[in-house]
């Protein structure tokens, strides 16, 4: 690509370096293609046509020359491509996305949202200590829960996800476990994070008296996350650290322990199981996502220190079709309150997504199509690209 434009506009490679430091100062493709029209293309009707077909290298040369030649983490590759709004190739085809309000009684202190294969939405509503499970226009299909400490009961329920559609896990913050439930919602059992082997109804829980996991100290799940291999991550807020239980209800890893020689956590948020076998953390504290393997190896860090203030973090996997309208697949969404940083599944910037929106959002989730949904503490909402 470099020596595509290089062609194109026969200029030496430090005037198509100082174009791209343009580009960052001035924050779009746009003025570069005129920029450089200006001084290399002839004068007359020829330089229009000149400065579009300029215009629509630069769209993808931004992209690609800025995310390989540059590390996420150095300000002028990560703001250059912020307002791109055309780069089709990945499928990022707008800059500014709308805030759909789905149609619903409004939520008291609504805490993360998760979407099954279905499409159907799960929102835990720390405010009424329940889940909401809902269609996807908004419409309320069943209520899970109420208050107290019993299974099948909830103190400020903060994480859910629906798995494969058969099971569903919720984070019961304030009862220091996570309780489980059929497709049907019937109480299966819970994992305490309180030790003991036992949940605070009595009854025994997924973990195993030989597990090195009934020594584990008190925690409080804030976030869960399950694989396709049926691990389940569970994000301890009081740690601040990662736990991992594998398919077979044994707890086998803590991730991102401050012990950790590297990707050691500071203020986890939010957690997501991606493909490939890798585990993505929103750190708030970090202003990242860091990315580890399954085996809790820390791989690398996404967003270089700029996320600031990150709320939660979601992944969708490699596309075979994109549904009209939905944002994207194969990409990585860092959640700010009003905005989305959006990468590619191997950490590189692609752009930032002002959402449309009037108030602060606190969890993204995708559907099974590449349809991102969020929530603020009072509605639900999908997330469109701008007509």
């Amino acid at each position: 690509m470099y020596r595509a434009i290089h062609r194109i506009t026969d200029s030496s490679a430090s005037g198509i370096a100082h174009a791209f430091s343009l580009a960052c100062r001035a924050g779009g493709v746009e003025g570069v293609a005129c920029h450089i029209a200006r001084h290399v293309a002839p004068h007359g009707a020829h330089r229009e046509a000149y400065t579009v077909s300029l215009r629509t290298a630069l769209q993808a040369a931004l992209v690609i020359v800025l995310t390989l030649g540059g590390h996420p983490a150095r300000s002028e590759s990560f703001v250059a491509v912020r307002q791109v709004s055309q780069v089709d190739a990945g499928g990022l085809v707008a800059d500014t996305v709308r805030a759909v309000p789905l149609s619903h009684e409004p939520f008291r202190a609504a805490r993360a949202i998760a979407v099954d294969p279905l499409g159907a939405l799960y929102v835990a509503d720390a405010g009424r200590d329940v889940v909401v499970k809902m269609d996807a226009d908004g419409s309320v299909a069943a209520t899970i829960g109420r208050t107290g400490s019993r299974g099948g009961e909830f103190d400020d329920p903060s994480g859910v996800d629906p798995t494969n559609g058969l099971v569903l896990y919720v984070a019961d913050a304030g009862n220091r476990r996570v309780q489980i439930f059929s497709r049907a919602f019937a109480y299966l059992g819970a994992i305490s994070l309180g030790g003991g082997g036992q949940d605070s109804a009595g009854g025994v829980t997924y973990r195993r008296q030989d597990d090195a996991a009934n020594t584990f100290p008190t925690g409080t799940p804030i976030a869960v996350a399950t694989s396709n291999a049926g691990e389940l991550f569970v994000l301890d807020a009081e740690r601040r650290v990662v736990l991992k239980w594998n398919a077979d209800r044994r707890m086998t890893a803590v991730i991102g322990d401050v012990d950790a020689p590297t990707g050691a956590l500071v203020d986890p948020v939010d957690v997501a199981a991606g493909p490939e076998s890798l585990l993505y953390v929103a750190d708030v504290g970090e202003r990242s996502v860091l990315v580890y393997d399954h085996f809790g190896t820390y791989v690398r860090t996404i967003g270089g220190g700029r996320l600031s203030d990150v709320r939660a973090v979601a992944v969708t996997g490699r596309a075979t079709g994109r549904a009209p309208g939905v944002l994207s697949a194969g990409r990585v969404y860092a959640l700010l309150p009003r905005a989305l940083m959006v990468f590619d599944d191997r950490g590189r910037f692609e752009g930032r997504m002002e959402i449309q929106v009037g108030e602060d959002l606190v969890d993204v989730s995708a559907g099974p199509d590449g349809t991102l949904y969020a929530v603020s503490s009072r509605r639900a909402y999908r997330l469109a690209l701008r007509p």
